[in-house]
């Protein structure tokens, strides 16, 4: 599946415009190749088709994602990141190692969605140009929005439901479940620096 992203989204300010536009952008790029490792991890899994299928969705999406930022960071005269966000690598990579069941491996993607929503929650207001903001801002909407499926999805799994379930047999936890936050927060965002080349 791939994201449509308008043109708009993918300008940024001209080169020279601050280091800081560029570590921001590589910092989230890092944050959405991450994202994409947790995902391809939990996908060699034996899990159920909807949870595979949620897997390869939120993968191409993140790819997506980190394309954009990396454009945006060239167009800003930085270089594009190619690698996982530094500080959450060694956490992941350990966790990756650990995952048994499909319950493991959605806890971990939304560890990992919940890390990239506050970190672009609280950039969006930093970024000089409507068009950052937009890329911020909508990258946020959607990540959130893979936030509170995995959320779901974790309840039913949690309560021995399948995934897709039978809407006869939901758990009245799963419907709450996919709301984490009236406003997100951002004590766990990344610092803008956190993940530049």
């Amino acid at each position: 599946m791939k994201v449509r992203l308008g043109p708009a989204l993918l300008m940024a300010p001209s080169p020279g415009a601050g280091g800081n536009v560029v570590k921001l952008l590589q910092t989230a790029a890092s944050l959405e190749n991450l994202a994409t490792a947790v995902y391809d991890a939990a996908r060699n899994l034996s899990v159920e088709s909807g949870v595979l299928d949620l897997c390869t969705r939120a993968a191409a999406m993140h790819t997506e994602h980190a394309r954009a930022f990396n454009e945006a960071a060239v167009r800003a005269g930085g270089k594009a990141q190619e690698g996982p966000n530094p500080k959450y690598a060694r956490a992941v990579q350990a966790a990756l190692g650990k995952l048994a069941t499909a319950v493991d491996a959605v806890k971990l993607a939304a560890t990992v969605e919940d890390v990239t929503v506050q970190t672009y929650v609280r950039n969006v207001v930093t970024v000089p140009t409507p068009q950052l903001r937009e890329l911020f801002a909508g990258t946020a909407g959607a990540d959130a929005q893979q936030l509170a499926a995995l959320l779901v999805v974790q309840a039913l799994l949690t309560a021995g439901q399948p995934f897709p379930p039978d809407p006869a047999r939901l758990p009245a936890a799963a419907l709450a479940a996919g709301v984490a936050h009236a406003l997100f927060p951002v004590d766990r965002a990344s610092p803008a620096d956190e993940g530049a080349v």
